[in-house]
């Protein structure tokens, strides 16, 4: 999520998740542990269709 402008936020959210800011897009909140659902759901609430996502990698 870096490539496309997401960072982590210094507050980092609690122990086990991460919260992803992005100055145009709504932030992200990530948890250490992703399932493949949770993935293809953070995909498309970054704006992102699957295969930009791949391309990014």
């Amino acid at each position: 999520m870096r490539r496309v402008g997401y960072s982590v936020s210094p507050e980092r959210g609690d122990g086990s998740h991460y919260m992803l800011l992005h100055s145009e897009r709504s932030s992200l909140t990530v948890p250490q542990t992703i399932s493949r659902g949770l993935l293809s759901k953070l995909i498309r609430d970054a704006g992102l269709s699957r295969d930009e996502f791949l391309n990014l990698l």
